[in-house]
């Protein structure tokens, strides 16, 4: 049975082609119907190495491009696509935990997805020699997709996640284990692991949101917003453009520890962590916007917040050199965008929603990745500096 699955609007500009791309109403499709190639369970390193293959997942939506942006008002093009993954392969790590003393179940995953072969189809209702060549490409296609990979992955996870749990529980930890003694070591260890291994955590992001805060003062430089709009008031057609300078985003340094820390063996000498890390919020305030349409031009302050934001991170340690490596610092998912801005009347109203597309759509992925990338060195740099005695003694924080 064919399942269907949302996947959110995306707004962008093709910097080569010099368009602005609307894709809206987008749904993801599958039977969800994976081929086990591998499933198996290593519960002394409390870990499920995977290997799935789907035959396909397919990605549909509707399609709006124009040049408004770039005072190009009259080439358009719309219509529909459908993009097609054949041959989807998932491979990689569940880690485990013990589920009321009786089956595992998976915590965390890390997977990483390959296609075969992407094809996209693509109709137009509208058409612009100068807009077709390229939506009807397979370049449109790989675009599409890796605007969606994110939120198209995480959903995917989810799905394998459930299917791989129930795989599990087919048989019962005391198949595995064998006794309740041996049971209880093994649960024993995991909470004295599980404490340590948030300490190092804790002590490691500690110390990169302290740096955040100290070299940016919590205000870390963000694009700004210059976009074109078209509104139609009394059958007339009317042409604006918007402008946002001066932005910063805030909160970078609130990030935290959701939960404990998973763990996993990988040999006699090497241990890998997995964490879930939050952000509080992120803010991304403007502290000047200006508007002009119809001849009016609404002007004032603009703010908008992310929230929450997830976060995958991934370390492990060599025991024999007592060093501590970060593997993957990585935002997982992103939620609501909250966006206010000061001044009255409809216009600001109607512009509200424009700022959360464009937003969205240009500049999240971006202030993101920014921020990955910051924590990434900041972290990988007092690793270089400092060994694993160190960072349990608390040194790197004095």
């Amino acid at each position: 049975m064919v399942q269907p699955f949302p996947i959110e609007d995306l707004y962008f500009h093709d910097n080569e082609q010099q368009f602005s791309m609307h894709i809206h109403k987008m749904e993801g499709s599958s039977n969800f119907v994976f081929k086990i190639n591998k499933l198996r369970t290593v519960l002394a390193e409390r870990r499920a190495e995977l290997d799935l293959l789907m035959e396909k997942l397919h990605v549909e939506g509707f399609y709006e491009s124009d040049r408004m942006s770039y005072g190009d008002y009259d080439s358009k093009a719309s219509g529909y696509f459908r993009l097609t993954l054949n041959n989807l392969t998932a491979a990689g790590l569940a880690i485990l935990k013990i589920e009321n003393n009786s089956s595992l179940k998976v915590e965390k995953m890390r997977l990483t997805y390959t296609s075969a072969s992407k094809r996209i189809q693509v109709t137009q209702q509208e058409k612009d020699s100068r807009l077709s060549a390229f939506i009807t490409s397979v370049a449109f296609g790989k675009m599409v997709l890796r605007k969606i990979w994110r939120g198209l992955t995480y959903h995917l996870n989810t799905i394998i996640e459930e299917k791989v749990n129930l795989a599990l529980t087919k048989r019962p930890l005391a198949q595995i284990i064998g006794n309740n003694k041996t049971l209880a070591k093994y649960e024993d260890y995991i909470v004295t692991t599980t404490d340590d291994a948030n300490k190092l955590v804790d002590t490691i992001i500690d110390y990169a949101k302290n740096v955040i805060l100290q070299k940016y003062r919590d205000r870390i430089k963000i694009p700004d917003i210059r976009e074109g709009f078209e509104k139609k008031v009394l059958l007339v057609t009317w042409r604006g453009q918007f402008l946002a300078d001066r932005g910063t985003a805030r909160g970078c340094h609130t990030v935290e520890r959701v939960g404990s820390t998973t763990f996993a063996n990988d040999n006699s000498s090497f241990m890998h962590f997995y964490g879930t890390l939050g952000f509080e919020h992120i803010d991304l305030f403007y502290d000047h916007y200006h508007a002009h349409f119809m001849g009016l031009g609404p002007s004032g302050s603009l703010s908008t917040k992310f929230f929450p934001l997830d976060l995958y991170v991934h370390f492990h340690i060599d025991f024999t050199n007592k060093k501590v490596y970060l593997d993957d610092f990585r935002v997982m998912s992103v939620g609501d965008l909250e966006v206010k801005l000061t001044g009255l009347g409809w216009l600001v109203d109607f512009l509200t929603s424009k700022v959360a597309t464009w937003v969205v759509g240009l500049y999240r992925d971006k202030i993101i990745t920014d921020l990955q990338l910051k924590y990434d060195k900041y972290i990988s740099d007092i690793l270089h500096t400092y060994d694993l005695d160190d960072i349990m003694e608390g040194k790197i924080l004095k």
